[in-house]
């Protein structure tokens, strides 16, 4: 049996995104999951996208409606799922815009056999994004960056949590952002180490990047910012 199941919150991500959301899902292949539950809020065609994508690949398809749902209901709506009609060991969290490098679970699997370790994040590559040339024009090394970035609020855009790591969670409702952070410090609280895989995964940001930005000032205005880049700068 497969021990991972793949999951992904869209928001008329096939129309919005384009080829990066077929080549996200393409990129997951290497990774040997039974099946997708996807929490789903949008309007286009991306249900059905994923859907054939499921079927022609012999893996199942798990739709849960995320209308009126913010990134901590959505994300506890596929944790609950996996946890309660699922048996496999792992749940891997992965961004509509995110593309697996290569070796990117060759590098995972390794972590996965330590009993020690209840989340594997994978290093987002954002060069060649605008968010990228933003950095650089600031002073920041985008890749000491991102590594910041994940010490100070986590991140799930290519993460593996382990099943036991999740049991009894429960999201605040109000993370709009910030949910990646509460998963982090719980599955620390938990016993649990945290593990990186440098050879990531491409983060095709531009999308979203403007989008969450503002969410991020609206909600906590500058501290996210000062924290991280305070944070070994």
């Amino acid at each position: 049996m497969d021990e991972i199941v793949l999951g992904i919150i869209t928001k008329n991500s096939h129309r919005n995104l384009g080829t990066t959301y077929l080549q996200t899902l393409a990129g997951s292949l290497q990774v040997p999951y039974s099946g997708i539950i996807i929490v789903d809020s949008g309007e286009d065609d991306t249900l059905r996208v994923t859907s054939e994508f499921c079927r022609e690949r012999d893996k199942s398809f798990n739709p849960l409606n995320g209308k009126g749902m913010n990134r901590a209901k959505a994300r506890q709506a596929a944790i609950n799922h996996f946890l309660n009609c699922f048996q496999e060991r792992w749940l891997m969290f992965l961004d509509d815009d995110c593309i697996l490098k290569p070796n990117f679970f060759q590098e995972a699997k390794k972590y996965m056999m330590d009993m020690n370790i209840g989340l594997i994040w994978g290093l987002d590559d954002v060069e060649g994004t605008k968010f990228a040339k933003f950095l650089r024009y600031r002073g920041f090394n985008p890749r000491e960056y991102s590594l910041n970035a994940f010490k100070v609020r986590g991140g799930t855009h290519d993460t593996l949590l382990r099943r036991e790591a999740l049991e009894g969670i429960r999201i605040p409702s109000y993370l709009q952002v910030l949910e990646d952070k509460y998963i982090k410090d719980y599955v620390e609280q938990m016993g649990y180490k945290t593990a990186i895989v440098y050879d990531g995964c491409w983060h095709r940001m531009d999308y979203h990047i403007v989008r969450d930005a503002l969410e991020y000032y609206r909600t906590y205005g500058s501290i996210i910012i000062h924290r991280v880049v305070g944070n070994g700068y």
